[in-house]
């Protein structure tokens, strides 16, 4: 407190004040422990970042070793994960003290997040590494201690690393070129009716301005007396104007959707009901519903049914009652839900894939899906990935559409990987040109789709306008941000203690005050011109990474998140980490060379590069090898059983989609949202889906 400049210093007291709210109304719901836990991440962040900071004004060029330990910090994942889980009942303290420890998926996860990032701002294009997908597949598999909620929302972290920095963009950095799509897609083009709140969006604008605020307070703190030229990520102007400020969604439009929708659900759960003894059916039924993003409004007929079919013990070698298309299907949604299947199938009696499944596209593509839920060890899975994304790239120019439409998205984004709205969208349009399709599965997916579209359009008019107030009455920089935050967290108390969960705020609390530290190391690196040791940019670049943060904010608002989950993500637990890694390492990847040219010379891709005398091309593949071996922890915690929440779970596993999608192609879409996420943002949240 003390290092901070006088006018600072009532906006830090007030922050950390805020967190004690949240734990005073947590308490309301006896879960005072999550807020706690949330602000020991905000803590852990921010002395990251303080640690890069001193390594950009030292100009020290820390060995890769100390760079990744404070790196897997600063990617923020950490922070993220904790704090989304702030409003999530069923996160009970075990859940927040496992992730507090960084387990093994939540490394992972940081390593993914952590060396795509480095490899997108590098902008250097290689063969994503796998390793730390791995990690995540294997963290996730059942019978797991921990709670499935938290472990999916590892898991959803680590998919949004990896969509935010596709194809090595940065698009946090560079929105347009790899998330204005999605943001289209998901907020401004109708296709979901929802059956509980959805606070995403507003999660989206409240952790922008967090990020924002803790990376000036840690640059102050680093050195209040001098002046110092703080980097700017030089972010694409906004793509959108007032396309979100204002909602003309219809009321009457809404209404008559909803009711047409009502009844195709009551048809889709006889369809259900109507399948329960036929094991390929009713498992084609339960892939269709999932990918056309309806199965939430029958997730307990679905557990249910996948529950009863895995203790079957079916016999998949019988090649004429299972083909390889059945049995990878299986396999996918068996381990998708927890369930560990074997993945020795697919494979002769010499160890060796048949060449006849290289004629086979449909059974191809449902083998190349299905082998992105291996875990670390699972080299039959390596090998089938690898066996089917070169024969599909082959054959792919040979197939008929929908079929060749199919093959060649998902070579682009792998389904298991990608943002679960975003792949609904897209494969609405593919179920459409089906020879067979059911006609009343489509029009429910698109009646939901644009419903819950018109959800997201009425939070993004809230949240946009009430932006624009709060800059209009606060004219300094830094009022506008105590303000929003301030009043948002006192927001979360109120509603929280109604519920008995107010233990949800002081984990939320505990996060940003980790990821603040973290800021503050960053940034004492940034001025010194420290580059750290890997190992020590790591550590504190998991917490900047804003992913423990963002997880355990996200569940605030999830009732099922326990005090217990909020714990287990405090103690940093194996998939929380693996989600952290893979939003630092693609991070990194992607923004690279955009924070070489404004002179920040700690980052990970150099770190490493000085401690192992390696190349560029060699950090990449490094770090692409690290994001894929903590892909194989998410994928293993989220294995059943678990002792924590499935929600929380997905909740980790979806914040990892995000990266997937938002750094696709290693580009940067936060910062240039043009070049990926903007056309999944026309399609999600500006065109509506025809009828």
């Amino acid at each position: 407190m003390d290092k901070l400049p006088e006018y600072v210093r009532p906006f830090y007291k007030a922050l950390l004040e805020l967190y004690e709210q949240f734990e005073e109304e947590l308490a309301k719901e006896g879960r005072s422990f999550a807020a706690h836990y949330a602000i020991e991440s905000l803590k852990e962040l921010v002395r990251s970042y303080h640690v890069e900071a001193k390594w950009f004004i030292q100009g020290y060029l820390p060995p890769f070793e100390e760079y990744m330990k404070n790196a897997l910090i600063t990617c923020t994942y950490c922070y993220h994960t904790t704090t989304a889980l702030l409003g999530d009942e069923s996160v009970i303290k075990e859940d927040f003290e496992w992730l507090s420890e960084k387990p093994k998926m939540l490394v992972a996860g940081l390593l993914i997040c952590r060396v795509i990032d480095d490899i997108a701002t590098y902008e250097v294009e290689k063969e994503r590494g796998q390793k730390a997908w791995k990690d995540i597949n294997e963290e996730c598999m059942r019978p797991s201690p921990y709670s499935r909620d938290v472990l999916m929302r590892i898991l959803n972290l680590e998919r949004i690393i990896d969509v935010t920095y596709k194809g090595n963009e940065d698009g946090y950095t560079q929105p347009e070129k790899v998330l204005k799509p999605h943001i289209v897609a998901l907020f401004v083009d109708p296709i979901e009716i929802a059956v509980q709140p959805f606070h995403y969006s507003l999660h989206s604008s409240i952790f922008c301005l967090i990020s924002a605020l803790c990376n000036t307070l840690a640059y102050k703190m680093a050195a209040p007396q001098a002046h110092i030229q703080r980097p700017v990520s030089n972010f694409s102007p906004s793509l959108w104007g007032d396309q979100f400020i204002t909602n003309h969604s219809g009321a009457m439009a809404a209404e008559q959707h909803s009711k047409a929708a009502q009844v195709l659900k009551k048809e889709v759960l006889d369809m259900i009901s109507a399948a329960e003894n036929n094991l390929v059916e009713a498992m084609n039924l339960i892939d269709t519903l999932e990918r056309l993003g309806i199965s939430y409004h029958f997730e307990n007929e679905i557990e249910d049914k996948l529950h009863h079919f895995f203790n079957l013990n079916t016999d998949y070698s019988d090649a004429e009652s299972y083909d390889l298309y059945t049995v990878a299907l299986h396999f996918r949604l068996f381990r998708q839900h927890g369930h560990r299947l074997s993945s020795r199938t697919w494979i002769d009696e010499k160890g060796k894939f048949q060449e006849s499944l290289k004629n086979d596209g449909k059974g191809l593509l449902s083998l190349y899906e299905a082998s992105y839920l291996r875990t670390r060890g699972e080299t039959i899975l390596d090998d089938a990935l690898e066996f089917a994304t070169a024969t599909l790239k082959s054959i792919a120019p040979h197939l008929e559409s929908p079929l060749s439409k199919q093959v060649v998205h998902a070579l682009i984004q792998p389904l298991h990987y990608g943002n679960p709205r975003i792949e609904a969208r897209n494969f609405i349009s593919v179920y459409e040109e089906y020879q067979h399709k059911n006609e009343s599965l489509l029009r429910f997916a698109k009646l939901d789709y644009n419903l819950l579209q018109m959800l997201h359009k009425e939070e993004l008019d809230e949240v946009s306008r009430w932006n624009i107030e709060e800059m209009d009455k606060l004219p300094e920089y830094v009022r506008p941000f105590y303000k929003a935050l301030l009043e948002l967290y006192e927001q979360f108390e109120e509603e929280l203690a109604k519920e008995g969960r107010s233990y949800a705020a002081h984990y939320a609390i505990e996060s940003l005050k980790e990821l603040v530290r973290s800021y503050h190391v960053e940034a004492k690196w940034f001025i010194q011109g420290y580059l750290p040791p890997f190992e020590e940019y790591l550590k504190n670049a998991l917490i900047t990474c804003t992913y423990c943060y963002h997880t355990t904010t996200a569940l605030l608002g999830d009732q099922s998140a326990t005090k217990e989950d909020f714990e287990w993500l405090s103690e940093k637990p194996k998939m929380l980490v693996a989600g952290l890694l893979i939003c630092r390492v693609i991070d990194d990847i992607a923004t690279y060379e955009v924070e070489k040219e404004r002179g920040q010379s700690a980052t990970g891709i150099e770190s490493y590069m000085r401690d192992n005398g390696a190349t560029i091309e060699e950090a990449v593949a490094k770090f692409f090898e690290i994001a894929t071996d903590a892909w194989k922890d998410i994928n293993e915690e989220c294995m059943r059983p678990s002792p924590y929440s499935r929600d929380v779970l997905m909740r980790i596993l979806n914040l990892e989609r995000i990266i997937d999608v938002t750094y696709k192609g290693n580009e940067d879409g936060y910062t240039q949202p043009e070049k990926v996420l903007k056309p999944h943002i026309i399609a999600l949240f500006v065109d509506p889906i025809e009828m």
